[in-house]
């Protein structure tokens, strides 16, 4: 389903026209002439951008199409980054063939467990060796600090208790979140905001 703000399309599409890749020609039989066919290989992404927080797994749907007129063999699939941090898998990395106007879906798994904070170009690269080509095709993903999302809600919480002065015996809880953000236990951190919050609202 392209209307899915996560979904990647591959389309990997063999026939005439304008599409660049490896050519062939073969003879036709009775009389000579020759039927060149000309495949390409096109992947187009539905979303170019993913945002994501520090430390959170992601899986987003891939499909492959064979949208030309040529069975497609050994669709070997790749992922790669431009910077270091992020585990990149999928979920399968061989597809074996592709009928024509045959669809497989597959799943891209992005684990931002070991990535700092920043902005990440992702490359997927698709090969074939019938016929022969390549292609790739990026996308950029946003990791978040969870550190800086933790100290926006402080700030939220500080402004709360101002406006409810008598919710300040609650400050505690908040001095407590303040020290385990410093300490980067940011679960810590952020079960004390909620427990602060919800106070406040009691």
């Amino acid at each position: 389903d392209t209307t899915n703000s996560n979904n990647v399309v591959i389309t990997v599409s063999a026939g005439g026209g304008s599409n660049t890749g490896s050519s062939s020609s073969s003879s036709s039989g009775g009389g000579g002439g020759t039927t060149q066919q000309t495949a390409s290989l096109n992947i187009i992404f539905d979303e170019d951008r993913e945002t994501i927080e520090e430390g959170v797994v992601i899986q987003l749907p891939v499909t492959l199409e064979n949208s030309g007129d040529v069975n497609i063999r050994n669709i070997a699939l790749e992922l790669s980054s431009d910077e270091l941090g992020l585990d990149l898998r999928l979920s399968e990395s061989i597809v074996t063939s592709l009928s024509v106007g045959d669809s497989h879906d597959l799943t891209v798994i992005i684990d931002s467990t070991g990535a700092s904070a920043g902005s990440y170009v992702i490359s997927l690269n698709a090969d074939t060796n019938y016929p022969v080509l390549s292609e790739s095709a990026v996308f950029v993903l946003d990791v978040g600090g969870v550190g800086e999302a933790l100290e926006k809600n402080l700030v939220m919480v500080q402004d709360l208790f101002q406006n409810n002065p008598e919710c300040m015996e609650l400050q505690e809880l908040v001095d407590k979140a303040e020290t385990q953000l410093d300490a980067q236990q940011y679960e810590k951190a952020k079960t004390n905001i909620a427990l602060a919050i919800e106070g406040c609202k009691n």
